[in-house]
């Protein structure tokens, strides 16, 4: 009568812990965290691209797109890194003792001059870009410009 009562426990023990086993491995495999996305690839070409695809451009208007683009970046890259500069100075010196406001003002007037040579360097870009292009593309760039717009605004189509 043991040996039954002895084998009835082990059956009922091993019956418990491949059910804990299974519990617990259930909850590490649905609790555990989702893989982070990978990042988007870092390609300097990854827009221009873009462009030159939606807008259809043809082996001339490539290399002037090209042209233009590089030529672009050459101007915008030193402007963009001493805005990044300004940025930066401006708010470590926001966690200083003494802030010093005359200091902060020039700082923030030197942000808007360079996001204003930015923004002017761009436009001429732009117009240089329309430009190249015939009016048929023209119609598709200002389309694009227009959906970007939307989208940085939260837009969608159709809204």
């Amino acid at each position: 009568m043991n040996y039954f009562k002895e084998k009835k426990f082990a059956f009922w023990a091993i019956v418990i812990l491949v059910v804990l086993n299974v519990a617990t491995l259930s909850m590490i495999w649905l609790h555990k965290p989702p893989r982070p996305f990978p990042p988007p690839p870092r390609s300097e070409k990854l827009i221009p691209d873009f462009v030159i695809a939606e807008l259809k451009l043809n082996a001339t208007q490539q290399m002037a797109f090209n042209e233009s683009e590089q030529q672009q970046m050459r101007k915008i890259t030193p402007l963009l890194d001493s805005l990044h500069q300004y940025k930066q100075q401006l708010f470590l010196s926001a966690f200083e003792n003494s802030t010093d406001t005359a200091n902060m003002k020039i700082m923030i007037h030197q942000i808007g001059l360079l996001a204003e040579k930015i923004d002017l360097y761009t436009f001429y870009h732009v117009i240089e870009l329309g430009n190249i292009c015939n009016v048929e593309q023209k119609q598709m760039l200002k389309d694009l410009f227009m959906d970007m717009g939307k989208l940085r605004r939260g837009e969608r189509k159709g809204e």
